[in-house]
């Protein structure tokens, strides 16, 4: 699985994050802020805060870090190859025109020396959100009358220059963002959610059905992804477009839940389904891929050996004991969208009334005893109280994350078995006794009767 990123930059809690001016001062600290930087909160989309920095022309107010200075950053510099921060403008403020962009990125190491980037974007930076004025890869976002808020997920790919940075040790690493508006712009350039995206790629004997990160966290070997948030951005509610309830009357809602990740991650969350079993007695949530496109996911599960995720009720959740012996929240199962529009359900689990913490599931697949496997069109989870007979009443609200199909993707060849003929070879044979004398007898002697055994 892709090693978790590394939030470096979140400014969701009043302080810094370790982040400072060029001078090295605190954004924090009172000569800087609010002056100079400034928490702003609800001005863009997916966070409740944002670092704004006053920009009022070229590079008046840089944003640094030195990664020596934060745990475990250096490790996952190190260990990756991609950093990536969300990058966002205001609405227009009644100039219609004039611009904002990212004019300069530098990175300091005693390897390297001090570097900027300032041209040839394109070499090293990809976004993808509102980019429509970014040119040859540089952020850019051009104000005009009423033009509103944008937001662009910048991702800078250090590969090229790692060997040249870890050169001489790393003592200090140095990371700094340089902005510049003008002709009228807003002055206010909102940042988010800084991350060191990791180290690994997905194993090649795992497929990641979904994460639950958000747009524009791409992952570190596409391949094994197969999921929609590239043109589905859950955080504005688009979550409904691959995840929806196909029947059963005791589904109320679900939605993407930034603030429940299994690995309490900021930047990433799960799927949150919330329950009424006064309405009815089961649903059957389908992970159907794409709004219209039944048939989404396409997993040959010959290739992989279980199915996992990750589940989390939440307390006061209904439960009943019904005839299986203690308290659960339901019986939870999971299955598969077959060709001819059947539930092929191939594992479950029962999680105990008093377990409201992240359980794991893994469920061995077998996708020769259970051909539907084969093909796996769309995930299916679903609870029917009427297993067991529980006695569901009220509501439940339950999460899902790390949806995850793995095994070996190598397939294990198993030889056919041989058919041949065995040839013939000299021996005696001795038919004894009859079916018309029980008594009979048969012997073997030597023809000298000298000779003996």
């Amino acid at each position: 699985m892709q090693a978790a990123p590394l939030l470096i930059g979140s400014w969701q809690n009043n302080t810094g994050d370790g982040w400072t001016d060029s001078s090295d001062v605190s954004i924090t600290n009172a000569a800087n802020m609010p002056v100079k930087y400034e928490f702003e909160t609800g001005v863009v989309a997916g966070y409740a805060q944002s670092l704004g920095l006053h920009e009022t022309g070229f590079g008046t107010v840089r944003l640094k870090i030195n990664l020596t200075t934060l745990g475990g950053a250096v490790a996952a510099f190190t260990n990756g190859n991609k950093m990536q921060f969300t990058f966002s403008c205001p609405p227009d403020t009644g100039a219609g025109a004039g611009y904002m962009q990212l004019v300069q990125f530098q990175y300091n190491s005693p390897g390297s020396g001090f570097q900027q980037i300032s041209s040839a974007w394109a070499n090293s930076f990809s976004a993808t959100g509102d980019t429509g004025n970014n040119s040859g890869g540089q952020p850019i976002f051009y104000f005009y009358a009423s033009s509103p808020a944008r937001s662009q997920v910048v991702t800078w790919d250090y590969s090229s220059v790692k060997s040249n940075i870890m050169s001489a040790g790393i003592s200090y690493l140095q990371l700094t963002f340089v902005f510049q508006t003008g002709g009228g712009a807003p002055t206010n350039v909102l940042m988010n959610n800084v991350q060191l995206l990791g180290s690994s790629a997905v194993p090649d004997g795992t497929i990641i059905v979904d994460d639950f990160v958000p747009a524009g966290v791409s992952p570190a070997n596409p391949a094994n992804y197969d999921r929609y948030q590239s043109t589905n951005v859950y955080s504005s509610g688009q979550i409904t477009n691959v995840y929806g309830n196909w029947f059963g009357s005791a589904f109320s809602s679900l939605s993407w839940d930034s603030a429940t990740d299994l690995n309490n991650n900021p930047s990433s969350g799960s799927l949150k389904v919330d329950l009424n079993w006064n309405n009815g007695t089961q649903f059957v949530v389908w992970d159907q891929g794409s709004v219209n496109n039944f048939f989404a996911l396409n997993i040959n599960a010959l290739q992989y050996t279980n199915f996992q995720c990750d589940v989390k009720f939440a307390p006061g959740s209904a439960s009943d004991a019904g005839n299986f012996g203690q308290p659960i929240f339901g019986h939870l199962r999971f299955g598969d969208r077959t060709s001819s529009y059947g539930q092929d359900w191939f594992g479950a689990v029962d999680i105990a009334a008093t377990n409201t913490g992240w359980v794991h599931v893994s469920i061995p697949l077998n996708a020769i005893t259970d051909q539907n496997l084969t093909n796996i069109n769309g995930l299916l989870f679903n609870i029917d109280k009427n297993f067991y007979n529980l006695n569901l009443t009220g509501t439940s609200t339950f999460w899902i994350d790390n949806i995850k199909f793995v095994g070996a993707t190598t397939a294990v060849i198993i030889p056919p078995p041989i058919l041949a003929i065995e040839k013939a070879r000299p021996a005696l044979r001795i038919f004894a006794g009859s079916t018309a004398n029980i008594y009979d007898r048969e012997g073997l002697a030597t023809t000298d009767g000298n000779q003996s055994w």
